[in-house]
């Protein structure tokens, strides 16, 4: 069995984690219909994470937040929308939720492309990997103690991530009518 904070908090947030996929399952049971949606929800939630106050120069992920954002808006145009008043996150927990976003994102693009052969892919689906990022996040999640002061924050606020997540989703559901399928 793996031990490790890291195991551990994908243990500890496994509940949340499962209830931000549902809130994405009606835009990705069938990307490339509810490919806007998914790309609205991707939006507010990474607007989110960046506006959450926390030393974004403690940031594994905070360029390649800021690149995927800059993506996004060219998919999709300017933003109108103004990010969720956000709690202050950890540093950590926003590298872990960003970074390991990318890991799902990397299965959809495959699905796309499956669904819709020759489409010519949004520029978020495009990004470049962040394999050598995600391996920086994952090595220094494992130095956390697992009984400290600092992963107890660390869970709180993934959970607190996941639920950001899920409520941009939920938000790109109800929006999405009949813009559906269009980046």
């Amino acid at each position: 069995m793996r031990s490790g904070f890291r195991h551990h908090l994908r243990r500890a947030t496994a509940p949340q984690h499962e209830a931000a996929e549902a809130a994405f399952a009606p835009l990705t049971a069938n990307i490339g219909q509810g490919l806007r949606g998914f790309l609205c929800a991707q939006r507010q939630a990474f607007a989110t994470l960046v506006a959450a106050p926390a030393p974004a120069a403690a940031q594994i992920s905070h360029q390649i937040t800021l690149d995927l954002l800059d993506r996004l808006d060219r998919d999709l145009g300017p933003r109108t929308d103004a990010p969720q008043d956000p709690p202050p996150l950890d540093p950590l927990a926003v590298d872990y939720l960003v970074l390991g976003s990318r890991l799902g994102t990397e299965v959809l693009r495959r699905r796309l492309l499956d669904e819709m052969p020759g489409v010519t892919l949004p520029m978020y689906f495009r990004a470049p990997p962040a394999t050598a990022e995600w391996q920086r996040v994952c090595a220094a999640l494992d130095r956390v103690s697992l009984n400290s002061a600092h992963a107890a924050r660390i869970k709180i606020d993934v959970r607190r991530g996941f639920d950001i997540f899920a409520a941009a989703a939920y938000a790109a559901c109800e929006g999405q009518g009949s813009t559906e399928g269009q980046p």
